[in-house]
């Protein structure tokens, strides 16, 4: 329904996994569909038998045509390299998502997976990107399966992977326009739309007409992969992950060595009985590591319960001392368990400008400030968001 030509905006800087999938793709395909698709099968070949015979039970008149030479050597490689859910084996789950059946078929799914992978790749890191677009589209693979029975038609293609990014992308760039075709002339379109699009007209209302894999789509490996990705998402932002964070990051600074060690192991004691007495007495005082070890030290049930005010000035002083992955963990967590309009927005004003500045992700940086505006925010807040959301667009770096 919409063919997307890009997105914005997008994070500074490149998205090397997502590159090289594109490329892992595009020269598996060169190397392997090219060549082969223009060779006939050999009927020596040990896999061409058991070919014939599921060809003769799917389609006698295919039979017919593979005798008569019409079948390639592609065909039978994608027999045995994609994935059968009658026949299923953990290898051709990982194999089959790097096979296409044809140039449209992989143009498709490039374009999809670099429009909208760079920014989930700068949200999760490379090592927990390329994680996730594998767990994706085994996810996908199995709901497929699921719903093919013991159907020995192959499986190919990184669509359910892709799906898997794009129900990412649904969750957390909510803001995020795509610049689309839409009969015949280019409009932006908000993310969900165009997603949604994707997810419902072009997957489920098929997928419940007509079958899994009507027409050739694997449908529901498409509906499988972004129910994974949606989940996840949604999983992560509702457990604030992020906020594990605190326990990665030290305070870097040599100065936050204690400066009297006998002391120390009384105040481990102290911090270990209580963490939660112990940041708040500490913040009292204003002896902020001290306050950061409780913090680390607390439960993340203990850390919900933080007096709004004293969260905000312990996210404002690990801005100050450049710590701005842990502010921004500690002020994710403190978003998703606070209900107070006017407290979210100031969250959501600091987050982003600490994307903004700091992290130079101003695709990040715009959908905190597009919440502050919406939260109905104090007339200067709204003003300070209005300006960083034109600082934004003025230095993004649009990939696309």
């Amino acid at each position: 329904m919409f063919f997307p030509l890009g997105d914005e905006p997008n994070p500074r800087g490149r998205a090397y996994v997502n590159w090289t999938l594109i490329a892992a793709n595009v020269v598996i395909f060169l190397l392997t569909a090219a060549p082969m698709m223009a060779q006939a099968a050999d009927p020596a070949d040990p896999l061409f038998g058991e070919y014939m015979q599921f060809l003769r039970r799917r389609a006698p008149d295919l039979a017919a045509q593979a005798l008569a030479g019409q079948i390639s050597a592609y065909d039978l490689f994608v027999f045995h390299w994609g994935y059968r859910p009658g026949s299923p084996s953990l290898t051709t789950v990982f194999t089959s998502m790097f096979m296409h059946g044809g140039w449209a078929h992989l143009f498709g799914n490039m374009l999809f997976l670099y429009i909208f992978g760079d920014n989930v790749e700068h949200r999760m890191g490379r090592a927990g990107y390329l994680v996730t677009y594998l767990a994706c589209g085994a996810a996908a693979t199995f709901f497929f399966a699921l719903m093919a029975g013991d159907s020995q038609t192959p499986l190919v293609g990184a669509s359910g992977a892709i799906s898997g990014v794009l129900g990412l992308y649904f969750v957390w760039f909510p803001r995020n326009v795509v610049k689309t075709v839409f009969f015949f002339q280019l409009v932006r379109l908000p993310s969900r739309l165009v997603l949604g699009s994707y997810l419902i007209i072009d997957n489920i209302l098929p997928f419940v007409t007509r079958g899994a894999g009507s027409g050739g789509v694997a449908h529901g490996a498409h509906i499988g992969g972004f129910i994974a990705g949606f989940l996840l998402a949604w999983g992560l932002q509702r457990a604030g992950a992020t906020s594990q964070a605190l326990e990665r990051f030290a305070p870097r600074d040599p100065w936050t060595r204690p400066q009297q060690p006998v002391f120390e192991p009384v105040r481990q004691a102290r911090v270990a009985a209580n963490p939660f007495q112990a940041f708040r007495e500490s913040l009292a005082l204003g002896n902020w590591h001290e306050v950061y070890r409780a913090y680390v030290a607390m439960s993340p049930n203990e850390r919900d319960q933080i007096d709004k005010n004293e969260a905000i000035r312990f996210a404002d002083w690990l801005t100050d001392q450049g710590d701005y992955d842990v502010a921004l963990a500690l002020l994710r967590r403190f978003i998703e368990v606070q209900r107070d309009p006017q407290w979210l927005a100031r969250a959501h004003l600091r987050a982003g400008l600490i994307d903004l500045h700091f992290k130079n992700d101003s695709a990040e940086a715009s959908n905190h400030f597009y919440k502050v505006l919406e939260l109905g925010a104090s007339n200067d807040m709204q003003q300070v968001a209005r300006n960083a959301l034109a600082q934004a667009r003025n230095t993004r770096f649009d990939l696309n």
